[in-house]
């Protein structure tokens, strides 16, 4: 008998409730739990997606810092190009105009050609772009403007 005793204390609210034959609150208890269990899964789905987004995001700031570094190691190329192709640009203009006003004579033109094998191969800094593309990266891009110009 005092086992008895111990069982029935031992035993979940839902195990009373079905020995007592109240079905009606049975299954409002059994419907709070899984109403309950959908709200966890719910708000811990939400949780989840809203750390994925942030994941994401963190990969584009990083991606558009990567590729602005590019960008700006490609345009302090490209004036430093410019700024020696305006040199020698200056050079031919000198020694067009020498030559035309008959100050010089050309006796070889090596000896007038400014830069002579210099030029330079132009290229771009491609790889953050391209991860960018590859990635998927480019197209989750927020800002219209900027997503547009680099879709372009």
């Amino acid at each position: 008998m005092l086992n008895a005793h111990i069982l029935q204390k031992n035993k979940s609210s839902r195990h009373l409730l079905i020995e007592s034959s109240s079905t009606r609150k049975y299954l409002l208890y059994a419907i709070s739990k899984i109403l309950l269990v959908v709200t966890g899964i719910l708000i811990a789905l939400q949780i989840n997606n809203w750390n994925e987004r942030e994941k994401a995001e963190i990969k584009v700031s990083e991606s558009l810092i990567k590729l602005s570094y590019d960008l700006r190691f490609d345009i302090q190329k490209f004036n430093k190009i410019d700024t020696i192709y305006d040199q020698w640009l200056e050079e031919c203009q000198y020694i067009f105009d020498e030559v035309l006003s008959g100050k010089k004579k050309i006796t070889s033109i090596d000896e007038y050609v400014p830069g002579r094998g210099s030029l330079f191969y132009i290229s771009v800094r491609e790889s953050s772009y391209t991860e960018m593309i590859n990635t998927g990266l480019l197209y989750q891009i927020k800002d219209n403007a900027l997503s547009s110009s680099t879709n372009n």
